[in-house]
């Protein structure tokens, strides 16, 4: 498992107390990790992208043989999040192919299984390779989630990044209208993501696009409050009512009174905030301020911060001391938050297969 976060950054007496409670709950660390890894977990918020591991990305420089093309490097001081999208222009260009694609997909989907996710909602901005349209991008993913083999259930989720046009943003929601028409065996749209550098693009540009998708039925999700002093912008975002927020940093108290009353869901991503400096630790986190509000442990790029999301959770009990059935409620309360539709028969099937993985888990650890 990597764990690229300190365990805590605070006095020896805490970090003593925190060893104390891992051995009255859990016994050891290493049996911790291991409880956290055959947890059934639900991943809500993960960009394809950046979910390349590094064994995936080394192998696709493999098999592009000589290139100039070489993965950045960053310290943990140097990173932030300017150079986490330097990071992506760089894994933008390794799913450059028809083949890149597919096997970036498959190994994302494999190493999601191999960390103990049930069900995994990815995200990607649709795009045009030399040999795909945008419509192909999608079919090609849907295809390789369809021919999924391992016992995770996977669905998509469609971004549209903050620097499109209007019309590239009305492009994708219909893509996504199109791809969510479909049985959940083939490969299925459950929505829609906004994502994008915060600092660039206009959000009321792309907002008609996402208020349309609204219109039409489709779930959405936000990336909101990412940055300080965002407060007309986010106003706007809650006026599209999303079903979720992504990350939720900075959320100004006038605006975090509206998401309580909606009791919009925050999609909640440690390892990513502190590494891109949002947040000054995990002790600092603001998950600890949202006390009224769901919030779901995600991953966001496990390729680009090398964590999965059972470090996640690890995380979450060395900083905040969750008990065993904290975390299994904590896993299990994501449930009520996926985009699955339970008025779609095989929709419900799958959320129903998924909640008995939640219920022989319960009893083998005899949780309540």
């Amino acid at each position: 498992m990597s764990n690229n976060l300190e365990i805590t950054n605070n006095t020896g007496d805490q970090i003593d107390e925190t060893e104390e409670f891992v051995k009255q709950h859990y016994g050891t660390v290493t049996y911790l990790e291991y409880f956290c890894r055959i947890l059934p977990k639900i991943e809500l918020h993960a960009h394809l992208n950046g979910s390349i591991s590094k064994n995936s990305v080394c192998e696709l420089l493999k098999q592009k043989g000589n290139t100039s093309l070489k993965m950045p490097h960053f310290s943990k001081e140097t990173f932030n999040l300017e150079t986490c999208f330097e990071m992506f222009k760089f894994m933008h260009q390794l799913s450059n192919s028809e083949k890149n694609l597919r096997f970036i997909v498959k190994m994302v989907i494999q190493e999601f299984f191999e960390d103990g996710c049930t069900y995994l909602e990815l995200r990607t901005t649709p795009r045009q390779l030399n040999n795909l349209t945008k419509a192909e991008y999608v079919e090609l993913i849907l295809e390789e989630i369809k021919l999924n083999p391992h016992d995770i259930f996977v669905s998509l989720l469609l971004s549209l990044d903050r620097r499109h046009t209007a019309e590239e943003a009305f492009e994708i929601v219909d893509l996504a209208i199109k791809a969510s028409n479909r049985s959940f065996n083939t490969g299925v749209v459950v929505g829609i993501d906004v994502c994008g550098d915060p600092y660039a693009g206009d959000f009321e540009i792309i907002k008609p696009a996402i208020l349309k998708a609204k219109a039409l039925g489709l779930q959405s999700t936000i990336h909101l409050g990412e940055i300080d002093g965002r407060e007309f912008e986010i106003n706007s975002m809650l006026e599209t009512f999303p079903n979720r927020i992504g990350h939720g940093t900075f959320i100004p108290k006038n605006c975090l009174s509206e998401v309580y009353s909606k009791k919009i869901p925050v999609e909640v991503c440690l390892t990513s905030n502190v590494l891109c400096k949002t947040v000054k630790s995990i002790k600092d986190h603001h998950i600890k301020e949202y006390f009224f509000l769901e919030k779901h442990p995600c991953t966001d790029d496990k390729g680009i911060f090398f964590s999965d999301l059972s470090n996640e959770y690890v995380q979450l009990v060395l900083n905040f001391k969750l008990t065993k059935q904290e975390v299994f409620d904590l896993s299990k309360n994501a449930m009520k938050h996926t985009f699955l539709d339970s008025n779609i028969e095989d929709q419900l099937q799958v959320k129903n297969r998924i909640f008995d993985k939640f219920e022989k888990f319960r009893d083998q650890f005899n949780l309540i």
